[in-house]
């Protein structure tokens, strides 16, 4: 998941349940301070030397900050850090319960170069470590720098359930989609489309973290195989001279995990690649909250694509679309905030 900022790395999703990441490398601690004794408990390791790796359990943003949680605990001297935390941020830190209480065990020196956080996820690139004076008193150890940190994390849906288990409510993060589900009228000139394949392949955090649960699944002609949904096309249209057009598909997309309120079915996608760019889809399963949008059509995610290529006899092609999430999307999919990374498609479209 790690992008390129400046000179570091990653970022830091926002979503509205709770889950353990998908595609989250252990954060990496390199702890080199002379007479340090650092322990570990499973699933915490200590490698060689005093390398030390802490699997993430989940991050939840907050604007421009994000909280990763870790798995396992450490032994640092005499102080015992259990619910390891690091703060991603303008002021980052690495946090513990050391002796009952919540302590920052090191400040964290990550400059805007060294960190990022966004809508998919969080990352600390080789970032300097300072352990406190308190904690380090604690220990039995002395303070000051000890090593460096690196994270990089996808986010993870975070958020408290309700009393029956479903996720609260979810509110718009952004502009409604232009349009709604109307589709851009067919031009003058246009081709039919009368079948091909779109083929979706969704975020691999996303499809990780289901697979805790039931996870993805495909229904009513549509298939999934190695993380990508093969959609079939049977309508729509693509004019050659620009390039654009409306795809029409049958099948349903499943995503389900009981154990956090899930089950979500999407299908008859329309891809919109024409004058309002979106992905249009009929509401069959949602969450209890939003069991209203059952049976409508919404447009769950915004598209960017380029123009379609035409081989000049009867194939059109979209390859690689980027989708995001619409406003709309948000409280369908009850996952991760507007604009956010929900994929690729892509569409191979035989004209009549």
């Amino acid at each position: 998941m790690r992008r390129i900022h400046l000179a570091a790395s990653v970022a830091a999703a926002a979503a509205t349940i709770g889950a353990p990441p998908a595609s989250a490398a252990p954060t990496k601690l390199d702890l080199r301070a002379p007479g340090l004794d650092v322990r570990a408990t499973a699933p915490a390791k200590v490698l060689r030397g005093d390398r030390v790796t802490l699997p993430v359990k989940a991050v939840r943003i907050a604007g421009s900050t994000a909280a990763v949680t870790h798995r396992g605990s450490l032994r640092l001297g005499a102080a015992k850090l259990r619910r390891i935390r690091v703060r991603v941020g303008s002021r980052s830190r690495l946090t513990a319960v050391v002796d009952g209480r919540r302590r920052t065990v090191f400040t964290v020196a990550a400059p805007a170069r060294r960190r990022t956080v966004d809508a998919e996820g969080t990352s600390i690139t080789q970032a300097p470590l300072r352990l406190t004076a308190r904690v380090a008193r604690i220990a039995g150890i002395g303070a000051g720098r000890v090593g460096r940190i690196d994270l990089d994390a996808d986010a993870t849906p975070t958020g408290p359930p309700l009393s029956d288990g479903e996720p609260p409510p979810v509110a718009a993060s952004g502009p409604p989609t232009e349009g709604g589900p109307r589709l851009s009228p067919r031009p003058a000139g246009a081709r039919a489309i009368v079948g091909g394949t779109a083929l979706w392949s969704p975020r691999p955090s996303w499809l990780g973290y289901l697979a805790q649960g039931d996870g993805a699944s495909a229904e009513s002609g549509a298939a999934l195989a190695d993380g990508t949904y093969a959609l079939p096309v049977h309508g729509g249209w693509f004019d050659p001279t620009t390039g654009t057009g409306v795809v029409e598909t049958t099948g349903t997309a499943r995503f389900s995990y009981p154990a956090h309120g899930i089950d979500i079915a999407v299908g008859r996608w329309s891809f919109d690649l024409a004058r309002t760019p979106k992905a249009v889809v009929t509401v069959e399963r949602t969450a209890k909250a939003e069991a209203k949008l059952v049976g409508k059509r919404v447009p769950v995610a915004l598209a960017r694509p380029s123009p379609g290529t035409f081989d000049g006899v009867s194939t059109a092609t979209w390859a690689d679309v980027p989708l995001t999430l619409s406003s709309e999307g948000t409280m369908v999919y009850r996952a991760y905030l507007y604009g956010s990374d929900q994929g690729r498609v892509t569409i191979t479209a035989t004209l009549g």
